[in-house]
């Protein structure tokens, strides 16, 4: 029997794992609680998806483009290309 060639934690599918974590920081840090925000990177440092990776960086374009910030640019294009 095969097993994931990553660990997915108490999930079987590492992705659904991974994308509820960056859901779940992306909220926490919304409000601030970044003690608890603390607790979703392991799930998403061990499963490592390239879609949550990928929802996370464009929270991460929204926030600074509602800053309007030279970074949204710049991390926007950095997306684009990755």
């Amino acid at each position: 029997m095969r097993g994931t060639p990553t660990p997915s934690g108490l999930f079987f599918n590492s992705g659904a794992y991974a994308e509820m974590s960056a859901i779940l920081l992306v909220i926490l840090l919304i409000q601030r609680r970044w003690y608890v925000a603390l607790l979703c990177l392991p799930g998403l440092a061990l499963t490592g998806s390239r879609a949550a990776f990928l929802g996370l960086g464009i929270a991460l374009v929204f926030w600074l483009f509602t800053r309007k910030s030279l970074w949204s640019i710049l991390v926007g294009l950095w997306l684009s290309i990755a």
